[in-house]
C-alpha cells in the first residue's frame, strides 16, 4: 500500500479504486464534527490553497439531504468551481457519509466519502476514505494535487480549534479609509515553507539597519502582501517609518497604500492569520466588492498572552 505524507496529512491507496487520508486535531470530535457541518464554520476553512473564498456553502444535514459548495478565486472572480452531492450517512458526532460530484464532471466520476472521527485524549483523529469506480478515476484525482489543498485547509481549521483563538465575528469587520504609510522593507517572494523564517529574518535585517537609515521615527511591524503563486507569497516584511531614505541592501523605501479597504482586526495567536485571512475575503465577497490584489497585516505591540495579540488585517478594495 503506498503512503505519503503532506504536511500532518497521511495519505494511502489502499486499494485501486480507494484513497485514505488521515489526520489528527489537537480538539475533541464533537468540535472537528460541527466544524465539517455547519456552513458558518465550513466557509471559513475548507479553501484549499490561499487566495480562494467560499461564497456559497449550503448543507441540508439529514440523511438523503443534499450539499453545495462553491469556490471563487480573489484576484480572479470569474474563475470558480464548485461540487455537490448527498448525505447518505449520518451518526454525529462520528461518522459521514456522502456522495461528491465536481460541476462539469459527469455522473460516473461520483464519489463516496466517508469521515470516521475518532476520539482519544481530546485529540481526534479525521479517517476519510474516498471511494471512486475505476483506477484511472484515483489517478486523474491524486494527480491534481488534492492532497495539498486539503491540507492546506486543515491548516486553517487546526488554527479555528486552536485553544484561545476568537471565532470570527462578521460584526468585527468593517470599510475603513486608510492614509499611505511609508515602510521600510525587504521584498521578495518567500516559498510557503519558509514564512515564518523569512520574518524573523527580515525582521532582524530591519532592527540591525535602523540606525543607519535617516528614516525618522519608526512604528509597528508590517507585511504587504500580493496574491499567492503556485510556489509562494510575494512580501514585503517592513516596519513603519517617519519618512523616505536611501535604499540600504535589501532594505528599500515602500509604502501601505492609500484608499479604501476591508479591515479585520485580530484577537490571538499568530496561527490564527491562516484562518483569519480567507474569513475576511470571504465577508468582502459577501458584499459585493471587489479587492485590488493589495493586501498588508500591522502588529501590535508583542503582548505577554498570546491569546490577546492583536494583528490588523486590511485588504486594499477595487
Amino acid at each position: 500500500m503506498t503512503m505519503t505524507k503532506i504536511g500532518n496529512l497521511a495519505v494511502s491507496l489502499p486499494s485501486d479504486t480507494e484513497i485514505v487520508m488521515t489526520r489528527e486535531f489537537a480538539a475533541p470530535r464533537k468540535l472537528v464534527f460541527e466544524c465539517w457541518t455547519k456552513p458558518e464554520l465550513l466557509s471559513r476553512w475548507l479553501l484549499g490553497p490561499p487566495g480562494w473564498t467560499m461564497p456559497v456553502c449550503e448543507i441540508d444535514l439529514k440523511v438523503g439531504g443534499a450539499y453545495r459548495y462553491l469556490w471563487r478565486n480573489v484576484a480572479n472572480p470569474s474563475k470558480e468551481f464548485g461540487s455537490s452531492g448527498h448525505y447518505t450517512e449520518i451518526q454525529a458526532p462520528s461518522r459521514l457519509r456522502c456522495t461528491e460530484l465536481f460541476d462539469g464532471e459527469p455522473p460516473e466520476s461520483e464519489a463516496v466519502n466517508s469521515l470516521t472521527f475518532i476520539e482519544a485524549g481530546g485529540k481526534t483523529t479525521l479517517v476519510t476514505t474516498m471511494r471512486v469506480a475505476s483506477k484511472e478515476l484515483r489517478d486523474r484525482i491524486v494527480s491534481t494535487g488534492m492532497a495539498k489543498g486539503v491540507e492546506a485547509s486543515y491548516v486553517a481549521l487546526d488554527a479555528m480549534l486552536a485553544k484561545g483563538s476568537v471565532m470570527n465575528n462578521p460584526k468585527d469587520c468593517s470599510i475603513v479609509e486608510v492614509s499611505c504609510q511609508p515602510t521600510a522593507a525587504i521584498k521578495g517572494e518567500v516559498p510557503f515553507s519558509r514564512m515564518r523564517q523569512a520574518h524573523q529574518e527580515a525582521r532582524a535585517k530591519l532592527l540591525a539597519a535602523l540606525p543607519t537609515l535617516n528614516a525618522g521615527k519608526t512604528g509597528l511591524f508590517v507585511t504587504r502582501t500580493g496574491m499567492p503563486t503556485a510556489k509562494g507569497l510575494y512580501m514585503e516584511i517592513g516596519l513603519m517609518v517617519a519618512k523616505d531614505f536611501a535604499p540600504a541592501g535589501d532594505i528599500v523605501p515602500s509604502e501601505l497604500p492609500a484608499g479604501r479597504a476591508a479591515h479585520y482586526k485580530l484577537v490571538g495567536g499568530f496561527e490564527n492569520l491562516p484562518s483569519a485571512w480567507p474569513f475576511l475575503m470571504g465577508w468582502v465577497a459577501e458584499q459585493g466588492l471587489k479587492p485590488a490584489g493589495i493586501n498588508w497585516e500591522v502588529y501590535g505591540a508583542t503582548a505577554a498572552d498570546p491569546a490577546k495579540q492583536e494583528t490588523d488585517l486590511y485588504l486594499l478594495l477595487a
